[in-house]
Parts: structure tokens; C-alpha cells; sequence
């Protein structure tokens, strides 16, 4: 249901499963650079706010980046 991202040669794929897949833009072939599994449904689009990623499961919020919070 989520649609992809792209930052900073990036692209961020997240699945119904609960995975969030990075994998590096350009190239020959895809290159997966890490998957995490958040253990609950991912539905919604991450979104990009400035240095963050914002990605919501079916309870939680959860925001990744550097700096801090406001």
C-alpha cells in the first residue's frame, strides 16, 4: 500500500510485513543496503521531514535521524 521514497541516493521501501528495505539508487542492479522488521503492519508512507524518516506501523510512531527533536 506504501509508495517509495527516494533521499540522499537512497530509495526506502517499506511491506505490509512490517519490513523497511534501503536500498541504493542508480546502478546496474538493485542493492539492498539494509532491511529492518518492525514486527507489525507498515501501511502508511514514511515520510521525509528535513534529516528524518518518519515511518508509522499499526501502533507506533517512529522518527530516525540525527539531531535532536523539537
Amino acid at each position: 500500500y506504501a509508495s517509495p521514497v527516494a533521499a540522499d541516493g537512497r530509495l526506502y521501501v517499506s511491506s505490509l510485513d512490517g519490513k523497511l528495505s534501503v536500498i541504493k539508487a542508480g546502478g546496474d542492479k538493485p542493492e539492498v543496503l539494509h532491511t529492518a522488521d518492525f514486527g507489525e503492519r507498515i501501511s502508511a508512507t514514511p515520510a521525509l521531514v528535513g534529516d528524518r524518516l518518519y515511518l508509522r506501523t499499526k501502533t507506533k510512531l517512529f522518527a530516525f535521524g540525527s539531531g535532536p527533536t523539537r
